[in-house]
């Protein structure tokens, strides 16, 4: 059974989301970033869902931990900071959602499950990039893939993980992804992929995020 953590200061929520996922997954909750870190010191999860203003660590501090100490691991973000550009900025980061409260419990339940299959999908292409022998080493990224229409109301978010030589290489199997699941005959006319190397260090991309809302 998978593991969740879910991470907020708010009791009534963490108990919410924690029997929202009940029955499907094991769920764990902690009130502030820090517990949370002490807990993954032992407990390795396949989704952590947090928020992001919190006493003490933030949301954004926590995220830029798990991606240093188990970078494998898919964070969703739960937040009452309405900022787009802000949002995007933590996409961007490797966030795997961002979803704004209040939020709607069918949509986390599904973005929980699709971040579970990225986690167990990105597992294996681990393994797979572990198990080659021989010549040059391709890398393992993980895509943010954007896609939009031109009124600007129909934007869709999707993350994935390839193994590519390079990062050019990374975001042209981006691009073609999001060509097949947002054909551009339907009006999808903006396609947009980040790449970025799963060993990749975040942190000091993630202190202008903290400095800017904390």
């Amino acid at each position: 059974m998978p593991f969740v953590l879910v991470v907020d200061d708010d009791p009534i929520i963490r108990e919410n989301l924690c029997d929202l996922f009940a029955g499907e997954y094991f769920c764990q909750s902690a009130a502030t970033a820090e517990e949370a870190l002490t807990m993954m010191n032992s407990e390795r999860f396949d989704v952590v869902v947090t928020d992001i203003s919190m006493p003490g660590m933030s949301g954004v501090e926590l995220f830029g931990q798990i991606r240093q100490r188990q970078p494998d691991t898919p964070v969703i973000v739960l937040s009452g900071i309405g900022d787009q550009a802000y949002r995007t900025g933590l996409l961007s980061l490797g966030a795997y959602a961002y979803h704004f409260k209040p939020y709607k419990r069918e949509e986390i339940e599904a973005t929980v499950a699709s971040a579970i299959e990225h986690h167990r999908r990105l597992l294996m292409a681990r393994q797979r990039y572990t198990d080659e022998d021989g010549g040059e080493k391709p890398k393992l990224y993980v895509l943010s893939i954007y896609a939009a229409k031109p009124d600007g109301r129909d934007a869709a978010h999707e993350p994935d993980v390839v193994i590519a030589s390079s990062e050019d290489e990374a975001k042209q199997q981006g691009i073609e992804k999001a060509n097949e699941k947002w054909p551009r005959l339907d009006g999808w006319v903006e396609h947009r992929v980040i790449a970025a190397e799963v060993q990749e260090d975040i942190i000091s991309r993630a202190a202008s995020l903290i400095s800017k809302h904390d």
